[in-house]
């Protein structure tokens, strides 16, 4: 799931996309433990009212829940191979 990580400067992580719906998710995990999140609407835009904001977060959920998939994961394999590297 890992798209690919700077090793030579700021050793940022970047996700591969994550597709739900019309959205497009794209998340990087920084070495100063933030997190950036840019959502693409892939071919209508969402509409800025009640419906909109409620499929816009529906979604982020959604993808939220795939990530922390991905990193129980990621940190149960780092367990289990002795490397015991914690993503988050």
């Amino acid at each position: 799931m890992i798209k690919s990580k700077d090793s030579d400067s700021n050793h940022d992580i970047v996700l591969q996309p994550i597709e739900v719906d019309n959205l497009m998710v794209k998340t990087t995990v920084h070495n100063t433990s933030t997190v950036s999140v840019i959502v693409v609407c892939i071919v209508n835009p969402l509409p800025i009212d009640m419906f909109g904001l409620l499929k816009l977060t529906s979604n982020l959920a959604r993808v939220e829940d795939r990530l922390q998939i991905i990193i129980d994961e990621y940190n149960t394999s780092s367990v289990q191979s002795g490397r015991q590297k914690y993503l988050f």
